[in-house]
């Protein structure tokens, strides 16, 4: 089975090449595959802008580890723009008829752009072999290298 990974722009090209290396290191019948050359680009002006309170933001929060979390180094009221899922699976689905890639191969982007639904990751039920994992906000659960809970 193969995999192929891409990033947007707003995820750090170390963390995405971290991802990949824990990944690429692992035996397994699942095999990594990543273009370097292409970034996944978002058009910010057509993003809806959402306003976040603070009690929102912790409300959002399944499990909250006090010890862990530091809501005085985020400013709210917060604006942040978020894309939709129609657009993350829009841009596996670019990226998959670019490529050519088969459709029981999977697509999947990795990006720090938050989306409208708050998940850290899905696949579209559409088609099942496109998916998204958002790589921010794991800190407030996982005390680790970013890398590992992506």
């Amino acid at each position: 089975m193969r995999v192929h990974l891409i990033r947007s722009e707003e995820l750090d090209v170390e963390v995405f090449e971290d991802v990949l290396g824990l990944l690429k290191g692992t035996t397994g019948p699942i095999e990594f595959r990543y273009d370097p050359s292409y970034i996944a680009q978002f058009d910010h002006d057509q993003l809806p802008i959402r306003k976040q309170e603070e009690e929102d933001f912790r409300e959002q929060k399944i499990v909250e580890y006090k010890s862990m979390m530091s809501f005085e180094s985020t400013a709210f009221p917060r604006n942040r723009p978020e894309a939709t899922w129609k657009q993350l699976f829009k841009k596996c689905e670019r990226y998959r008829e670019e490529k050519r890639i088969p459709e029981n191969e999977f697509v999947l982007l990795l990006t720090d752009m938050p989306n409208d639904k708050n998940w850290f990751a899905s696949v579209d039920a559409k088609m099942p072999f496109n998916g998204f994992v958002h790589t921010a906000d794991w800190e407030y659960f996982v005390p680790s290298r970013p890398a590992f809970p992506i």
